[in-house]
């Protein structure tokens, strides 16, 4: 029932590493085991970490009350540590950190394709975010919006990242494949000229990148 007394008792009883582990562990669900460092596993032994099938987690009491008293501590090491979560992992801790710079970034990575696993989500923190969207950001959640049949949004979205004129051929091709899926139900005729725009780029493409579109 006392929080601030029992973070002050844990804090006291953990070396500055496992402090700051323990930070890292309340900004997410758990951690992967796949992300464990010694310290993770020195925090689960001495009780304040919990092993579960999906990794390591504090309670969730602890991880709010931690956040509550050290969000800028915690914020900090999630920003420095954040390679080792997966993108899905990492997202959920900017946003549960209100760290909306590290959304934002997020937000940029199109290789992992990030609005097929989680379309919902994406669109949420696109919402949250204030600033401008970036290209490559549209190209994200353009995707998002074609995978939730919001057609029109997702051409909006797609035709202008492309208008940009900032996308590498690869996402160039990524952003004209989910394009030409969009236009093809509406306009075919349109849709074909969208496939030809990206035939025009496979030669400048990684192969397999292009191979996906043809296969598309």
């Amino acid at each position: 029932p006392e929080r601030t007394g029992l973070l002050e008792g844990m804090r006291e009883s953990l070396s500055s590493a496992e402090w700051e582990e323990a930070l890292l562990l309340a900004t997410v669900a758990h951690l992967p085991t796949s992300a464990a460092r010694p310290t993770t596993e020195q925090l689960a032994r001495s009780g304040f970490a919990q092993l579960t099938e999906s990794g390591f987690r504090l309670h969730s009491l602890i991880s709010e009350a931690v956040l509550r008293s050290h969000l800028p501590a915690a914020t900090a090491v999630l920003a420095r540590e954040k390679a080792r979560l997966p993108l899905m992992e990492r997202a959920e801790a900017f946003e549960r950190c209100g760290h909306h710079t590290g959304l934002a970034e997020v937000l940029e990575e199109v290789s992992e394709q990030l609005w097929r696993k989680a379309p919902e989500a994406v669109l949420r923190w696109d919402e949250l975010l204030e600033a401008p969207a970036t290209p490559l950001r549209d190209v994200v959640v353009g995707g998002a919006l074609k995978v939730l049949g919001r057609n029109r949004e997702s051409a909006e979205r797609l035709e202008r990242a492309l208008a940009a004129g900032t996308l590498a051929p690869d996402e160039q091709l990524m952003a004209l494949g989910d394009l030409c899926w969009v236009q093809a139900g509406t306009d075919p005729e349109q849709a074909r000229a969208t496939v030809q725009r990206g035939e025009a780029l496979l030669d400048l493409a990684d192969p397999e990148r292009a191979g996906r579109f043809l296969t598309n």
